[in-house]
């Protein structure tokens, strides 16, 4: 009971961190920018780039029974195998959405919300990045609650909101919507680091347990 509870509690609080990464940002503008109009411009631009986000979810919540079966089994090599081989599918796509952003970002924005909105051409181009990012890496929720890695993602997320925090306090009074943006490619790139960085870590002690059982057991 006290294993269950310690992972509900401290998987609810990374999803409330979380919420508050992705929900927050638009008040930040409103608080640091010198325009309204720039909250406008992040808003719009967030409405289609995070579009992408919600194709993954799904996907997201499909993988953590499976993961479960191979952590309980002690196949760390498949997993770790199957980790690379969903990156490289998730990037492929990404490559292809990040080009069209870039290089169609005003006629997107014009067709979609009219030429009054261009000012957000740019920051829907950098939030294509951010939300792509994150949706390359859509395999690390699962992951990290299979490997019992929630206290980790608690404290990466804490991290990650901290460093958010730091980045658009000094981004958004210099680019405004833009600066915000990058602050969202800031946190989207540490925050999956880290992630990975300790996952690597248990899949190695995975690795040298089965090993040693192997060894005793020839």
């Amino acid at each position: 009971m006290k294993t269950i509870r310690v992972f509900v509690i401290n998987n609810s609080l990374a999803r409330t961190v979380v919420s508050l990464i992705n929900n927050g940002d638009v008040l930040l503008i409103g608080v640091l920018a010198s325009s309204p109009a720039q909250a406008a411009y992040y808003v719009v631009g967030k409405k289609i780039a995070w579009t992408i986000l919600t194709l993954v979810d799904p996907l997201s919540s499909a993988l953590y029974p499976q993961f479960c079966k191979l952590y309980s089994e002690n196949q760390s090599k498949l997993m770790r195998n199957m980790v690379v081989k969903l990156t490289l599918l998730a990037a492929i796509p990404a490559v292809i959405f990040l080009f069209i952003a870039f290089f169609f970002n005003e006629w997107i924005i014009t067709l979609f919300f009219g030429k009054d909105y261009l000012g957000a051409a740019n920051t829907f181009s950098l939030l294509t990045g951010a939300s792509l990012l994150s949706a390359i890496f859509f395999w690390v929720q699962p992951l990290l609650q299979a490997m019992d890695l929630v206290n980790v993602r608690l404290y990466v997320s804490l991290m990650g909101l901290v460093a958010g925090l730091i980045a658009a306090y000094i981004l958004i009074p210099l680019y405004g919507s833009d600066g915000m943006a990058i602050t969202m490619i800031i946190i989207n790139l540490l925050m999956p680091g880290f992630f990975i960085t300790f996952a690597v870590k248990k899949f190695n002690s995975l690795n040298i347990k089965t090993d040693n059982s192997l060894s005793k057991n020839p």
